[in-house]
């Protein structure tokens, strides 16, 4: 299925079905959506704060907000703890804080890097431990190598690091080393799904953190986000929204025509995708803001193939009943 603005049609391969799409009124110039452990309300950033939405009423609510710049989160599975970053540190530098939400703030981890932040949406390993990313510029890093990344076209040279930190804020150990700025999702049996911004075009790598081996999986992906029971990938594609299979062999556009879609996240039970929305600048700005997709994955909807089959069997076993030789015995008890 392919949402082409607000109306769906079949193409291509077919891994989920589009049961509907929902537009959250009034979020526009958010990102980041990502649905609470209760699945009643969606965290979202939107200028340089984190807010909470309820889904039934709308009700909004402040999560953190501050004088600072906050951006990307990941909400705990495990108890809700939402980790954020924040431009808190030394010169405006950025760290890793956490909250409880509707407790409050307890307080930033200490900076691990020049900038330290959170990896992506999917982030937590444990009640106890989650990834955090870090980098260090040329002039900065300790290491004294020549570095060969550059940000966003700023021509300063980055060293990057995916570490797994516990929330005292100590280095568990380091998953992954190299340039850039990184973007991960942690995902079932300990796969990380990461891109960095020195692929051109972006590359979604596939790092097993058991075995060390790391391998390119889908060409011209970003912002990748694993389905809870890791069977499918969501994942951004020139502006639009698409899922694959674990293995990338299998990939299908969900949206196309909706301007520039951005940072997907899954539901806890796997049966939405959220995502924001950017759309073309000839089209009201009231259509911005945050979606969902609400799907039905193919394993869970007979197959035309499967349907098939089962009624030419029905109509050869009925041929075969009808048409048996007369000294055909059939017991019976």
């Amino acid at each position: 299925m392919l949402l082409v603005g607000f109306a769906v049609v079949d193409v291509g391969v077919s891994l989920v079905d589009v049961v509907s799409v929902t537009h959250l009124a009034g979020t526009a110039g958010s990102a980041y959506p990502q649905l609470t452990p209760s699945e009643d309300a969606v965290a979202y950033y939107i200028a340089g704060d984190i807010w909470l939405m309820k889904l039934g009423s709308g009700e909004r609510a402040a999560v953190v907000v501050s004088p600072r710049w906050e951006s990307r989160f990941s909400i705990s599975p495990y108890d809700g703890v939402m980790a954020f970053t924040s431009e808190r540190g030394p010169a405006g530098r950025t760290v890793v804080c956490l909250a409880e939400i509707g407790r409050g703030e307890r307080g930033c981890l200490p900076p691990l890097a020049e900038f330290t932040y959170v990896c992506g949406p999917q982030s937590w390993l444990s009640p106890d431990s989650l990834l955090i990313c870090g980098m260090e510029s040329e002039r900065g890093w300790w290491g004294g190598n020549e570095i060969i990344s550059s940000l966003a076209g700023t021509g300063v040279r980055w060293h990057a690091w995916i570490w797994e930190v516990s929330i005292s804020g100590e280095k568990i150990r380091t998953i992954h080393e190299g340039e850039g700025l990184f973007y991960s999702a942690w995902g079932p049996g300990g796969r990380i799904l990461y891109t960095s911004d020195t692929d051109k075009p972006p590359i979604i790598w596939l790092l097993d953190t058991t075995t060390g081996e790391q391998k390119p999986l889908i060409k011209n992906g970003l912002f990748p986000s694993w389905s809870p029971d890791g069977r499918l990938i969501a994942f951004v594609r020139d502006g639009d929204l698409w899922v694959a299979s674990p293995d990338g062999r299998d990939e299908q556009q969900i949206t196309t025509g909706l301007g520039r879609v951005v940072t997907p996240s899954w539901s806890p039970d796997g049966g939405k995708i959220f995502f924001a929305r950017f759309p073309p600048l000839d089209e009201d700005r009231g259509s911005a803001g945050l979606y969902y997709v609400e799907l039905a994955t193919r394993r869970e909807l007979p197959s035309m193939m499967v349907v098939s089959t089962i009624i030419l069997s029905a109509i050869l076993i009925s041929l075969l009943l009808r048409f048996r030789p007369t000294n055909l015995k059939v017991s019976e008890r």
